[in-house]
Parts: C-alpha cells; sequence; structure tokens
C-alpha cells in the first residue's frame, strides 16, 4: 500500500479489526556499519551536563533528526523511541512504511559502548511489540503488543514484563480497567502513578480517544476519558504527560488537518486543562508527527516524523513547554 504525504491512514487503519495485512514479515535486525561513529565521548549540553544519546550532539528549540546513521536509519523506518531512566538501554520501534509489522528492539551501553539494536528478549513472543515506555523507578518495561485474538475489536493491548536480575520476566497483559474488548495502545505515566493511553473503546468523543486512570473512592482504579477539550471527533494518538502532570502533548488531526500533527495542552492550576494548540517551532510538517516522548531528564523532546517513504525519529529542546505560562 502506498501512502499519500499527508495521511494519517496507516494507524487508523491498522487497528481496526481484519485491517492488519495477513503476510507478516520475517524479521531481521540490521546490523549498523562497521565505520558508523556512535561510540564518541558523551556530548555535552549547553550548560555542561553531560548526556549520552548515541553521541548525537544535543538539540536546541529547532527540531533535528536524531542520531542519523544510527538511530535514524534510511533503509529502516522508525517509531516510538524509549529511554531508560539511567540512560543505559534504549528501546526502538522498528516498523515498514504501513505500520503492519512494528517490532521492539534493544540497544545497551556497555563500558560507554552502545550495543547495536536487536529484539528485546520477549519479542518473538509476539505478532506485534512496539511503543516503549520505561518507568521512573526503572524496573518496568511497559509497551503495546497483540490483543486476544478471540476478541475481534481487541487488535492491541497494553503489556508490561518486570526486570529480573536477569533480565525482563514473561510479559503480562495490563487488567481491567485499563485494557478492554476494545484496542488500547501507547502507555505513559506521569510521576504521581497516572496512566495516559490511547483507545477506541466505545463512549469516546471519536475514532481514537484518549484516557487516564484515577483511583476511585474505593480505591479501585478507574479509567476516564480526557472530554471534549482533549479529545475530538478525529483521532487522538500517542499520549506524551510530563512527569509533574504539567502538560500533555499527543498526536491528532483536527482542525481541518489530513495529517497527524503533535499538540499540547497545558494544566498550570493542576485542575483544568487548556484547549490544545499545536506545538510550536519547526516540529509540525506537512508529514506525520507522533511518538512523542520526553528524555528521562527532561531536556528533550523525541518524536517520530513519517511522510509514506522514510519515517525517523527527531528530537527538540523542550524549552517551549517549561517556559510556558497560563
Amino acid at each position: 500500500m502506498i501512502l499519500p504525504t499527508r495521511s494519517y491512514t496507516f494507524l487508523t487503519a491498522l487497528f481496526r479489526p481484519g485491517a492488519i495485512a495477513a503476510v507478516v514479515l520475517s524479521f531481521r535486525a540490521a546490523p549498523l556499519p562497521a565505520a558508523t561513529a556512535h561510540n564518541p565521548p558523551s556530548a555535552q549540553a549547553a550548560d555542561g551536563v553531560a548526556t549520552d544519546y548515541f553521541g548525537a550532539k544535543p538539540p536546541g528549540d529547532t527540531a533535528v533528526i536524531f542520531a542519523p546513521g544510527v538511530v535514524s536509519r534510511p533503509e529502516r523506518f522508525e517509531a516510538r523511541i524509549a529511554f531508560s531512566r539511567d540512560l543505559q538501554e534504549c528501546y526502538l520501534t522498528e516498523t515498514d512504511a504501513t505500520f503492519s509489522h512494528p517490532n521492539l528492539l534493544a540497544a545497551y551501553r556497555r563500558t560507554g559502548t552502545w550495543t547495536n539494536f536487536a529484539p528485546v528478549s520477549f519479542a518473538a513472543k509476539f505478532k506485534f511489540c512496539h511503543e516503549p515506555f520505561v518507568s521512573l523507578d526503572n524496573q518496568k518495561l511497559y509497551f503495546t503488543a497483540d490483543g486476544d485474538p478471540a476478541v475481534p475489536t481487541n487488535t492491541r493491548d497494553l503489556w508490561v514484563a518486570d526486570r529480573t536480575g536477569a533480565g525482563w520476566a514473561e510479559p503480562k497483559r495490563l487488567p481491567a480497567p485499563i485494557n478492554s474488548d476494545a484496542t488500547e495502545f501507547c502507555f505513559d505515566q506521569g510521576a504521581d502513578g497516572t496512566i495516559v493511553f490511547a483507545s477506541d473503546r466505545p463512549g469516546g468523543q471519536g475514532h481514537f480517544d484518549l484516557y487516564f486512570t484515577e483511583k476511585a473512592a474505593d480505591g479501585q482504579t478507574r479509567v476516564t476519558n480526557f472530554g471534549p477539550v482533549i479529545n475530538s471527533p478525529g483521532p487522538e494518538f500517542d499520549p506524551c504527560l510530563s512527569p509533574d502532570g504539567r502538560f500533555l502533548i499527543f498526536a491528532t488531526a483536527r482542525l481541518g488537518r489530513q495529517n497527524l500533527d503533535l499538540f499540547v495542552t497545558y494544566r498550570d492550576d493542576g485542575k483544568t486543562w487548556s484547549t490544545p494548540v499545536p506545538v510550536s517551532g519547526n516540529i509540525n510538517t506537512d508529514a506525520n508527527e507522533y511518538g512523542p516522548v520526553l528524555s528521562p531528564d527532561g531536556r528533550f523532546l523525541f518524536f517520530v516524523r513519517h511522510d509514506g517513504k522514510q519515517s525517523d525519529i527527531y528530537w527538540v529542546a523542550t524549552t517551549q513547554f517549561h517556559s510556558h505560562r497560563a
């Protein structure tokens, strides 16, 4: 399937029952070129604080491609990325032009050197495995993977693997009410434990909506739709909640847009979300932008840019989000 540049059909169609391609391509992790310089000394941020993002020079307020030739590579399609809190692990979604066969890869920093990307230990257990999120305590790896094959409307669910001394334990599907008989994907979490994700469960504002968890009076977890301020009749995908819960970045096609762009909403009073607005700068383009993820230190925003011909990871400083005032 060839996708027009200004189209998010590959995402909206992906999660509909029966929309997944019947033939799944075999996966082979592409080795890094021997000559690639992905292990130089740690890059230095503008204020001198050391970072280690595959030796890439930290960006400013202009979005640039992330680690070209090392992470963002011309021969493959990359999607959502995540780093462990200690910057010793990197998880990356590798897929194809139609997102029909996403796989979860991992690279590890060993004695100052990043390994090549290879499938995570449990990837072979799933037909679809993607959209990583490392918990703030570094002890859990959340991701999107197969739904229940017995339920046609359940094409994806949210999963978690616990860290052990020997690596990641056997993944488990998150319980209800987070997962349902509908499709759930793209887990993210704030420092207070609030979980945000996307779902097409009944009762939403549009085809896909954003949801969050909260504790009910009886102590049970309750899942709540963000409501019409954030969710629209169009699709909302890929929520990224700041650890302090003050702002939420997500992908959406609204205001007449025919492609996915990144929007942001703020909760400066700690209670009420503002009307979402497009993120500023050169982040949004005529291509599809989605998969926003904050770096562990909150300095950078990573996101995906997909034009139907190529899909790469970009990054940009988070100045605009931290400098916002109501």
